[in-house]
């Protein structure tokens, strides 16, 4: 004996007027567009943090060797850099 499931559409809610944005995109759509094109000031924040991530690990690796005194000084440039953005 099979059974069979009932299944009904459900249309989705409207959403009333008064809660709608004025530029006519719900706020989740309106996120995901902003997502999809960041800042360019954004960008710059990613990359600049991204090269201060790396010099940071960089000075890492080279602790004990000749060449750490001026790993860790391009890391805290690069942090300073960062840090002066924010």
């Amino acid at each position: 004996m099979t059974r069979a499931i009932a299944t009904r559409a459900v249309a989705p809610r409207a959403v009333p007027a008064a809660l709608r944005p004025a530029f006519g995109v719900l706020p989740s759509q309106a996120r995901r567009a902003l997502s999809s094109a960041p800042h360019p000031e954004m960008e710059d924040l990613n990359t600049e943090f991204a090269e201060a991530r790396y010099a940071l690990a960089d000075a890492e690796e080279s602790v004990g060797t000749t060449y750490f005194s001026d790993d860790l000084e391009d890391a805290k440039d690069a942090t300073d850099k960062v840090r002066s953005r924010t």
